[in-house]
């Protein structure tokens, strides 16, 4: 019964708008909709390679996979702390990338069965939700998110303004951030269409940007793809093929695109009307090749139920494909599902996942570097593609949660990937939002700072950036050349590791690790690194940070000259604040004779 349960849960997230199989929690369509149209069909299953038996849980083999499996380069994924709304559940759908400082995630809020937007932005250091127009009185949801650049982002919907339940009477939307705010932008809905989704969006350029969802005519239970292209002016409807597999009803989930004339939509093809009418249908994949959408034939690996919730290509002859699917009668779990296009046909990929794991997302960075991420029963599950073969990846999960998904990836690099959905907390309440970054080295700090005391004024840090150009300490040391770097992390730490030079102690704050450095020599980089630290959620790592020591480098450009003199000069006789207070070099709390005197004497050192 239990199978049942999830299997049946994530048909409705899958068509529902929900964010993951949270149980029922996420929802928003009727269980009539949700699984009409799964009708009989024979097949025979094309999956090659070993599972574990129908009577197998996976407990012990998923246990083993995660013990065992490392990605090569020393990465690890970590949680980082994203806002949630004052009330209702929050949860995050999908992810967009613009730079490894410009990254958007779509999702809803959903208060009384009611979702409204959820739009949160990573800036570089932090998460924060950027409001986003809501005009559904009974639900604005939005799902797919896509960008072209920092001021060009789309993400795709539905609004629902008709009463008789939630998504009684839904309708597409695509909403626009221009750089300075989201607005509505008019889609196009089916002239036929009682209802109409989208579901996800690929963005190309400015004026190529495709969508694409599906639709329902009348109180049928019918669904029929939908696809919408943007031409840098308006939205509109273009005709999709008839599935190579003799339906005409089918869902797209998800759509990503290469180049103007190769982009793939993916989604199910259900048969028949009504709850258990029947099922068997493959995955669904449409393709677009500069002129038009044509149907391309796709295995079954189950019996049951066969689902793409997401694609990934890479070049026209390397396309990936991932969902989940189930076999054996309405008792099957699900198993998740991947599969790969060799520019010829799809063929069913073998990965070692077991009952009750789900994929949902899928992002490639090359040919053998694809992630995949979703659900392994009610916790996250990530794989992981090296060009050989699937691997499942630890992924950490919030303490003291119940469930915990990951439904949307996207990738700035191979270095630099994220994941989002949402987590329950343990003891019931509401859901929050999820969010997980893997990053080589192990990214679990976010920030490393030099701090000084300058007297009376107080403490001021000088940033030490963890990527880019390296920070330079131009304050004395005093007698001993004494110094201190603060590491923040994401999450409270429970353990700072051992560091490769000085003592590490915890502190100040919860999320900060303190290095305690004497006897540092002038003129140098010094890079410390923390081995082993252990934050909250579970997650270890080795992190480290570097600075460079340039006593009188008041310009921070890796040289004492006229320049740094001249400038320590004009602050004289002020009290240091944060704006001067790299002058103040000897830290008395007052730009001085002394200060001078120092850069002076200084004057000609560099950093290697």
């Amino acid at each position: 019964m239990i199978r049942t349960s999830y299997c049946f849960i994530i048909a409705l997230t899958i068509i529902g708008l929900a964010a993951s199989p949270a149980r029922g929690e996420l929802q928003q369509q009727s269980i009539t909709e949700a699984m009409s149209g799964l009708a009989p069909r024979s097949s025979t299953a094309v999956f090659s390679g070993a599972l574990p038996s129908a009577n197998d849980n996976g407990t012990s083999a998923y246990s083993a996979a995660m013990e065992q499996t490392q990605v090569s380069g020393d990465g690890c994924w970590i949680i980082v702390p994203s806002p949630n709304a004052d009330s209702g559940l929050s949860a995050l759908y999908r992810v967009a990338v613009v730079s490894a400082n410009d990254v958007w995630a779509s999702g809803s809020n959903i208060k009384a069965q009611i979702p409204n937007p959820l739009i949160e932005h990573w800036d570089g250091k932090q998460w924060s939700i950027v409001p986003a127009p809501s005009v559904g009185t009974l639900g604005t949801r939005l799902q797919g998110i896509a960008a072209v650049s920092t001021n060009d982002v789309w993400m795709v919907g539905d609004s629902d303004d008709t009463a008789g339940g939630p998504n009684a009477g839904a309708k597409t939307l695509t909403e626009h951030w221009d750089g300075t705010k989201w607005s509505v932008v008019p889609s196009a809905v089916p002239t036929t269409a009682t209802r109409s989704y989208l579901r996800g969006v690929t963005a190309l350029s400015s004026n190529n940007v495709w969508a694409a969802g599906y639709y329902l005519v009348g109180t049928g239970a019918a669904f029929f793809p939908l696809i919408e292209h943007w031409d840098g002016t308006q939205w509109t409807i273009v005709s999709g093929p008839v599935s190579s597999n003799s339906v005409v009803n089918g869902l797209l989930h998800e759509i990503k695109g290469l180049t103007p004339n190769d982009i793939w939509a993916v989604g199910w093809a259900p048969l028949g009307v009504g709850i258990g009418a029947g099922m068997g249908a493959p995955p669904l994949a449409f393709h677009w090749d500069g002129t038009q959408w044509s149907s391309v034939p796709v295995p079954a690996a189950g019996s049951t139920l066969n689902l793409f919730t997401g694609v990934a290509p890479v070049a026209s002859n390397d396309v990936w494909a991932v969902g989940w699917y189930a076999t054996n009668g309405a008792s099957s779990a699900a198993r998740p599902l991947t599969m790969h296009w060799d520019g010829t046909q799809w063929a069913v990929v073998p990965n070692p996942g077991v009952d009750n794991d789900a994929l949902y997302g899928v992002t490639a960075i090359a040919a053998n570097d694809v992630w995949a991420v979703g659900g392994h029963g009610n916790i996250s599950l990530v794989m992981h593609w090296d060009g050989i073969a699937w691997t499942i990846v630890p992924s950490p999960n919030p303490p003291a949660t119940t469930q915990s998904y990951l439904w949307g990836v996207a990738s700035v690099s191979s270095t630099d990937v994220w994941a989002v959905n949402y987590s329950s907390p343990a003891g019931g309440g509401n859901g929050t939002t999820l969010v997980e970054h893997y990053t080589i080295p192990c990214g679990m700090s976010s920030s490393v700072v030099s701090r000084k005391t300058h007297g009376t004024a107080g403490d001021f840090d000088i940033d030490l950036p963890l990527t880019g150009t390296r920070g330079v300490e131009c304050r004395s040391g005093g007698p001993n050349s004494d110094y201190t770097m603060i590491f923040t992390f994401l999450n409270p730490v429970t353990n700072c590791g051992t560091a490769s030079t000085g003592s590490v102690n915890s502190g100040p704050n919860p999320n900060q690790c303190t290095v305690d450095l004497t006897g540092v020599p002038n003129a140098q980089y010094l890079m410390v690194a923390l081995t082993g630290a252990v934050d909250s959620t579970g997650a270890t790592g080795n992190v480290s940070g570097t600075m460079g020591v340039l006593v009188g480098d008041t310009s921070a450009d890796g040289v004492v000259n006229s320049a740094d003199i001249t400038q320590t000069r004009r602050q004289s006789g002020n009290v240091t604040d944060s704006s001067n207070f790299r002058e103040d070099v000897t830290l008395d709390g007052v730009i001085n004779s002394a200060d001078i005197t120092l850069v002076r004497r200084q004057s000609g050192t560099a950093l290697p």
